[in-house]
């Protein structure tokens, strides 16, 4: 019996981030996960999600840079908890 082809679609989390809220919780996310990757990936997906230059996300925003600063002094200070995700199986 021939398998049956599964069709797929590319996610694109950027088509999601619609408020600065939202831009804001996803990139405290990809902080506590700590990664380089995904710190970099989400500051990718945020900057297509504001269509801007990466380089212009910070210093344009003033929201995004206090919450980018808040979550970097609560790295520094210890009051974020890491936690790798692992996935269930």
């Amino acid at each position: 019996m021939a398998q049956k082809k599964i069709e797929t679609r590319l996610y694109d989390v950027a088509k999601y981030l619609k408020t600065e809220k939202d831009m804001a919780d996803y990139l405290e996310a990809a902080l506590e996960d700590g990664h380089p990757a995904v710190i970099a990936a989400a500051l990718g997906n945020i900057s297509r999600a504001k269509e801007e230059d990466p380089t212009e996300v910070i210093p344009a925003d003033p929201d995004f840079k206090e919450s980018l600063l808040n979550t970097i002094s609560r790295i520094k200070t210890g009051k974020i908890q890491w936690h790798k995700h692992r996935p269930n199986g």
